[in-house]
């Protein structure tokens, strides 16, 4: 299942602490203990779609053999990237 995107679009990228849109500046970091950490969280925020994306891949690959109960591992690594999804989304 994919969600309906209302998020910029990607690609996202970074500059330091600074984290871009496809055109223009989406966001800065302004709140970190050290540049590193700063460049750290923009990173990861710029991999928001790309990550968003494949949770999503994973979820509709993993649909047909999950919810087994001989399959723990499967059921639990499915309901937390359905989990994420819900988070990223707003979609409960």
């Amino acid at each position: 299942m994919t969600t309906t995107t209302k998020h910029t679009p990607g690609p996202w990228s970074t500059d330091g602490d600074h984290i871009f849109g496809p055109v223009y500046l989406l966001a800065d970091i302004v709140s970190a203990d050290t540049i590193e950490e700063a460049e750290a969280n923009a990173r990861l925020i710029a991999a928001a779609p790309d990550l968003l994306a494949a949770l999503e891949h994973c979820c509709a690959v993993m649909a047909d053999c999950v919810m087994f109960p001989e399959r723990d591992d499967e059921n639990r690594a499915y309901s937390q990237a359905r989990a994420a999804i819900s988070k990223a989304t707003g979609d409960a």
